[in-house]
């Protein structure tokens, strides 16, 4: 996990690291290690159906 996350703060493919670009870049890079504070948040006790995602 160390080494992916030095993998990709090397690989910042924007100029500066600062404003909006930066904060975006950082949230996918979170979100796509895993961070907890990315998970959606699922009850799995919940009866009521997800009408955005149909099954």
């Amino acid at each position: 996990m160390q080494a992916l996350r030095k993998y990709l703060t090397e690989a910042y493919p924007f100029g500066d690291r600062a404003n909006s670009p930066y904060k975006a870049w950082l949230s996918e890079v979170r979100r796509q290690l895993g961070h907890p504070l990315n998970t959606p948040k699922v009850d799995p006790e919940s009866k009521q159906p997800d009408m955005f995602n149909p099954q």
